[in-house]
């Protein structure tokens, strides 16, 4: 098997597949997962925003450039939950395959934990408050809670869905 060449300047060198700049499929389905998991968190920080009292009676315009660093955050959260269980379970590209269930589940607890440990650390520390609108649960705003619930099971379901097979006919 030999490899196409490619003469460059008068160098020849091999040729590539792609541009260079082009990712890998795989580079890019991890590139997916984190901007969808990334608008979802933002979003979700843009509307509980009011429960919490440093962003109570500010417009979304003014505390849409203080939630940027929170989504942020969800994300290393997320990426620190991915490495538990894919260290745990051996298995790094969990959110791609078809058989995915334990990994999934070990992902969503891990976040919780980290969810909730900084919760409690950054109430206790003064770095937020809730308002009396935001329900508590042993001292953990409600809505964090249901943003780590509900929003990761969700991007795995927008970003890491299989494309449908073409049915032969």
């Amino acid at each position: 098997m030999t490899m196409e060449r490619v003469r460059i300047r008068g160098e020849s060198l091999p040729a590539m597949a792609g541009p260079p700049h082009a990712a890998a499929p795989g580079a890019r389905r991890w590139w997916a997962f984190a901007c969808v998991t990334f608008l979802l968190h933002y979003a979700w920080e843009l509307l509980q925003g009011p429960l919490y009292t440093q962003f109570a009676g500010l417009s979304w315009t003014e505390h849409a450039l203080p939630c940027l660093p929170a989504a942020l955050g969800d994300v290393v959260i997320a990426a620190v939950a991915h490495a538990f269980a894919g260290a745990l379970t051996r298995r790094w590209r969990w959110p791609f395959e078809r058989n995915r269930m334990a990994p999934a589940l070990l992902w969503l607890a891990a976040g919780l934990v980290i969810t909730v440990t900084f919760e409690l650390l950054a109430v206790s520390w003064g770095r937020w408050a809730y308002t009396e609108r935001m329900p508590q649960v042993l001292g953990v705003g409600l809505s964090p809670l249901l943003q780590w619930t509900l929003l990761p099971p969700l991007s795995l379901l927008l970003a890491c869905r299989r494309p449908a097979r073409a049915v032969p006919r």
